[in-house]
This record gives C-alpha cells, structure tokens and sequence, in this order.
C-alpha cells in the first residue's frame, strides 16, 4: 500500500500544497515524500492514484518515490483480480440488454395477441352460417 510508504502526519510550517494551491494548515492530515515535499494527505493520493500503473513521482521535484515491490505488486494483484472477477458478470449484463427489448417484445405481442383473438366458441359464432355448418 502507498499509504504505507507515507503516513498521515501535521505539518509544522503553513506551506502550500501545490496540488490543490491551499495552505496546508497546521491542524490539516498531510503526507510527506522522501524528498520532505508535504502535500494534503488526500490529494497527493488523488494525484498518485488517478492512474494505474504510473512511477510515483514528487509533484514539485519530479523525484521518484521508491516504495517496495512487493507491496505495489500485491494491490495492483488485487485490483486485477477484482476486476477478473467483474468480467463474466459484465459479460452476463450487456447479454441481459441486449436480449430483454427483444423478450419485452415478445411478451407484449402474446399478451395482445391473446385479447385480440376470438376464443373456439367465440370463433365459431363469428363465422358465416355456411363456414359454421361445415
């Protein structure tokens, strides 16, 4: 976890955090980097996580944050199974909507169908005198 690598803390100078351009104060959660660069906690995590798969790098000093493999490897792992496991339920939606206009379909016209159509014993009083002798 990122999280892990740079802990919540409070700061001891209003500095301004670069991402947002508010001072951060001294009551407000803030992360450090490894290169002392203190952000609000939220948005150097917004700014870290907005994209998968990119280096963790300062927003001032472009200095790469080194964390351990490990622990990077075991959540994107985790995000990936996640999303392994969305697949087949996705899959099973878009096949749900496609079909269901069609079913709707269906069953409207054999409801409407069934008012519309004269019943054996009304079809017969229906019909001409002829058609009903034969």
């Amino acid at each position: 976890e990122i999280e892990g690598h740079f802990p919540i803390s409070l700061t001891n100078s209003a500095t301004t955090c670069v991402i947002c351009l508010a001072t951060i104060e001294e009551t407000d959660p803030c992360r450090k980097t490894k290169c002392n660069h203190e952000f609000h906690a939220d948005c150097i995590m917004k700014w870290w996580t907005k994209e998968r798969g990119c280096l963790l790098n300062c927003p001032i000093c472009r200095e790469f944050q080194s964390v351990t493999v490990k622990k990077v490897t075991s959540e994107v792992r985790q995000t990936q199974q996640r999303e392994q496991r969305r697949k087949p339920l996705t899959r099973l939606l878009k096949k749900l909507r496609a079909v269901l206009p069609k079913l709707r379909k269906q069953v409207r016209s054999s409801t409407c169908g069934d008012r519309a159509r004269p019943g054996p014993s009304q079809a017969a009083s229906q019909m001409p005198s002829a058609e009903a002798a034969q």
